[in-house]
């Protein structure tokens, strides 16, 4: 299933490093750059994580 990554526009709207991404949520920086990247599937406990601390809600950020 394709998901569309909306993750790198938000982060560059907010000024939001991955590395900061990354402190704030325990998930690897390599990690979240292939996230950003659409390298990698995002699994549902790091999606959440991740909207967690945007304040979005995952379908925000992913989206079928």
């Amino acid at each position: 299933m394709f998901l569309k990554n909306n993750l790198k526009n938000i982060l560059d709207l907010r000024k939001i490093s991955q590395r900061e991404l990354s402190k704030n949520t325990g998930i690897k920086e390599a990690t979240i750059s292939r996230y950003v990247k659409g390298d990698r599937r995002i699994n549902i406990v790091n999606a959440i994580k991740i909207a967690k601390f945007l304040d979005l809600e995952v379908d925000t950020i992913w989206e079928l």
